[in-house]
């Protein structure tokens, strides 16, 4: 709830929760009910990320700076609310893709089970090394974490502001040959 000041006037308007306020719902006595059956979706008051497949940015300092998305369980044309039980903090690409329904339970599901930000990013790259002939083979020894950390510092620029998966299989290439 938000207060204006119209000409004199207190208007009490609706509007979202804060991206903090929704990640202490998630880690509260409160949600304790749906954590049992949804547990992928407690989240670290102190760890900002997405609750579907746990993408997260070191730049992110606190939730309400990090550029998780609110994204209302049921959304507000199937009756959802306002209130802070139906909101999850998804980044822009699980947001896009969360399905429209107004079956909190499909919702949260949903995000229980969606793939790991990493893993996705991981398999994409895998595609991309073997269109440049890269044997895949080479790739089982190399934990995935620490592949794609390392061709994030060996690679050379960006694509609208992020590095695409084409230059990071480019610098896991060098990185191969080189070692």
């Amino acid at each position: 709830m938000f207060g204006t000041c119209w000409g004199g006037v207190d208007i009490v308007m609706e509007g979202p929760p804060s991206r903090k306020r929704i990640a202490e719902y998630w880690c509260s006595e409160e949600a304790l009910h749906e954590l049992v059956m949804f547990p992928a979706l407690l989240t670290d008051p102190e760890e900002p990320e997405c609750q579907a497949c746990g993408y997260y940015a070191v730049s992110w300092p606190n939730w309400n700076s990090s550029k998780l998305e609110r994204a209302h369980i049921l959304a507000r044309s199937a009756g959802g609310s306002w209130d802070t039980s139906n909101f999850l903090l998804l980044c822009r690409s699980c947001h896009q893709e969360a399905p429209m329904t107004n079956d909190r339970n499909h919702m949260l599901q949903w995000a229980q089970t969606r793939p790991s930000h990493f893993s996705a990013e991981f398999d994409k790259l895998s595609i991309e090394l073997s269109a440049l002939g890269v044997d895949p083979e080479v790739l089982s020894g190399i934990g995935r974490h620490a592949l794609l950390a390392s061709a994030r510092r060996l690679a050379a620029g960006t694509h609208f502001g992020r590095m695409s998966c084409a230059t990071l299989a480019l610098a896991v290439r060098g990185w191969i040959e080189g070692v």
